[in-house]
């Protein structure tokens, strides 16, 4: 869901992961679903990416 939220907002993985003060690694472990991303780490994604947490609950393009 956030891999595909990055994607079509043009950024790549080391763009959101400075943005959010985490590592590309961790990035792409929690799009992978490798690691499980805390609440906090959600809410910094969703928001460098310029979404709200109301598009967890309808997704792309539905809200």
């Amino acid at each position: 869901m956030l891999r595909e939220l990055r994607r079509r907002a043009g950024k790549t993985q080391t763009w959101l992961a400075r943005r959010c003060t985490m590592s590309q690694t961790k990035v792409s472990n929690i799009e992978s679903g490798k690691l499980t991303p805390s609440l906090l780490d959600v809410e910094m994604m969703l928001q460098a990416l310029g979404a709200g947490v109301a598009w967890t609950r309808v997704g792309p393009g539905q809200g």
